[in-house]
């Protein structure tokens, strides 16, 4: 959001503005998008315009069913956001569209639309993880791999 590190960010207690030295020791990582600073400006407008507005919870538990039953199941209450239905909320007049409309955006489809690539290897999956990955994979073996098809990439 500035050159000193104002971030705003859907959390658990809704959206706010913070700092992103909040992370400092965590992992994260900045993504670069192709935006002119009009455009830019406008993306901070809007997410700043949505400080203090409530979490999607029923957004987030929707996105959990398509993502474990393949499902189209989406439910966007206004003033409700999820961190990547912001980030694409705030993004999407300045690039040619997402795969998705900015509600169904999970954090993994931004990643993939804007090419974000740590370089590292994926860290080691503990015990949820794995029985996630499980479930996912019984739940495609039971739909017999009719699941959604990969998102069209557009040119970011």
């Amino acid at each position: 959001m500035s050159d000193d590190g104002r971030i705003v960010e859907a959390i658990e207690s809704g959206v706010a503005e913070d700092s992103i030295q909040k992370y400092l020791h965590s992992d994260y990582m900045v993504v670069h998008v192709t935006a002119d600073s009009e455009q830019r400006a406008l993306a901070c407008g809007f997410a700043r315009s949505r400080v203090g507005d409530r979490y999607g919870i029923v957004n987030f538990i929707c996105l959990a069913v398509q993502c474990l039953f393949g499902w189209t199941l989406s439910v966007h209450l206004g003033g409700q956001y999820i961190c990547s239905g912001l980030v694409a909320r705030a993004t999407e007049k300045y690039i040619d569209g997402y795969p998705r409309t900015p509600e169904d955006m999970m954090p993994g489809d931004l990643a993939y639309f804007w090419n974000a690539d740590s370089g590292e290897p994926p860290a080691p999956l503990g015990f949820i993880g794995r029985a996630l990955n499980l479930l996912v994979t019984l739940v495609d073996f039971l739909r017999k791999g009719r699941g959604d098809r990969a998102p069209e990439t557009a040119a970011p």
